[in-house]
C-alpha cells in the first residue's frame, strides 16, 4: 500500500495497525488469549499458520 500511495503522490497515514487491533479485540473480550496467539501466527505466515 505504501508504494501505491507514494506512486500516486499521496501520503499514507494509518489510524491503527493489525497488531493494535487484535490486542484491542482481546482487551475488549472479542477474542481470547488463545485467539490472539492464533492471529499472531496468521500474521507471521498466512500459508502455514494452521499447521502449528
Amino acid at each position: 500500500a505504501d508504494k501505491k500511495f507514494a506512486e500516486a503522490g499521496v501520503q499514507l497515514e494509518t489510524l491503527s495497525n493489525y497488531t493494535e487491533l487484535i490486542h484491542l479485540a482481546e482487551e475488549q473480550g472479542y477474542i481470547t488469549s488463545e485467539g490472539l496467539e492464533l492471529l499472531h501466527r496468521f500474521k507471521e505466515n498466512q500459508e502455514t499458520w494452521q499447521n502449528k
